[in-house]
C-alpha cells in the first residue's frame, strides 16, 4: 500500500512538471519570440534593389505552384512582362515573372528562390493607394497605404476573382501600368513607400545608397503585427479554418 501510495504521488508530480514545463514554454514563447522579432526588424539593413532581366539561358526552374500560377494568369488573357531578378547575391538570389493584364490594370508578380514561392495581383490608384492580393503573408505596410488580402495557399485564378471584386468595390479606377518599364515602376512603388514610413517616423535612410532600416517605433509596430498574424496563423491552422484559401487582411493600425 504504501508503495503505491508513493508511486501515486510521484506520478501526481511528474504530471505538475510537465504542465509546468507547457507554461514555461508558453510564458517564454509570449516573451521572447516578440523581443527576437524585434530585434530582427530593428537591425536588419533593407535594401531597395531594381529588377533585372534574366540573362539568356540563366536557369530560372519554376515551382510546381509558380508554373500552374503563371499559366493559369496566361490562360486569363495576362500578357508575358518576362523574368526577372532582384539582383541579391547569388545564394540570396531571387527570380520574378510579371504579366500584365490586357487592360494593364492588374500586375500578377510570381516570386519564387530564397526559400519563398507566392504570388501577388496588385492594382495601384491616383491617390497613391494600392491593393494587393497573394496567396501568402507579406511583409505588412506600417503606412496604411496598401491594402492587403491573404488567400493562404489559394489558387491564381480564385485570388484574380477576389481582387477584380475588390476594385469595382474600391470606386475607383486603377492607374494603367507602364508595360515598357515595370521593373522601373515597381522600384518607384517601393522608393515611395519607403518615403512614406520616413516621414512617419517609422524608418530612416542608411549611409549606404538605397539602404534604409526601421526605427525602433516602426520596428516595435513591425514586429507585434507579425507575431499577431502568426497567432491567428496558428489558430486558423489549428481549427482548419484556413484550409482551402482562407482570406485575412494585413491592415496594421499605427
Amino acid at each position: 500500500m504504501a508503495t503505491f501510495l508513493a508511486v501515486f504521488e510521484w506520478a501526481i508530480w511528474v504530471r505538475y512538471g510537465i504542465w509546468g514545463l507547457i507554461g514555461l514554454f508558453f510564458v517564454l514563447f509570449l516573451l521572447l519570440v516578440p523581443l527576437l522579432m524585434f530585434l530582427i526588424a530593428l537591425l536588419e539593413k533593407r535594401h531597395l534593389r531594381p529588377l533585372v532581366s534574366v540573362e539568356p539561358g540563366q536557369d530560372t526552374k519554376m515551382p510546381r505552384a509558380s508554373a500552374d500560377a503563371r499559366d493559369a494568369a496566361l490562360n486569363a488573357g495576362f500578357l508575358d512582362a518576362g523574368f526577372f531578378t532582384d539582383s541579391g547575391k547569388k545564394r540570396n538570389k531571387g527570380f520574378i515573372a510579371l504579366l500584365l493584364s490586357q487592360q494593364q490594370d492588374v500586375l500578377v508578380l510570381i516570386q519564387w528562390g530564397a526559400g519563398i514561392a507566392r504570388f501577388q495581383l496588385i492594382s495601384h490608384f491616383e491617390d497613391g493607394g494600392e491593393l494587393v492580393t497573394s496567396n501568402a503573408l507579406n511583409e505588412p505596410d506600417l503606412t496604411g497605404q496598401r491594402e492587403d488580402l491573404v488567400h493562404h495557399n489559394a489558387k491564381l485564378p480564385d485570388a484574380l476573382n477576389d481582387h477584380y471584386e475588390r476594385i469595382a468595390s474600391s470606386g475607383q479606377a486603377p492607374i494603367a501600368f507602364d508595360a515598357q518599364s515595370l521593373p522601373e515602376v515597381l522600384l518607384k512603388l517601393k522608393r515611395e513607400h519607403v518615403d512614406r514610413l520616413i516621414l512617419l517616423g517609422l524608418a530612416k535612410n542608411l549611409s549606404e545608397p538605397d539602404r534604409w532600416c526601421y526605427t525602433p517605433k516602426g520596428a516595435a509596430i513591425m514586429s507585434t503585427h507579425v507575431f499577431r498574424k502568426m497567432l491567428e496563423t496558428i489558430t486558423q491552422a489549428t481549427k482548419g479554418e484556413s484550409k482551402g484559401g482562407s482570406p485575412s487582411r494585413q491592415n496594421p493600425a499605427l
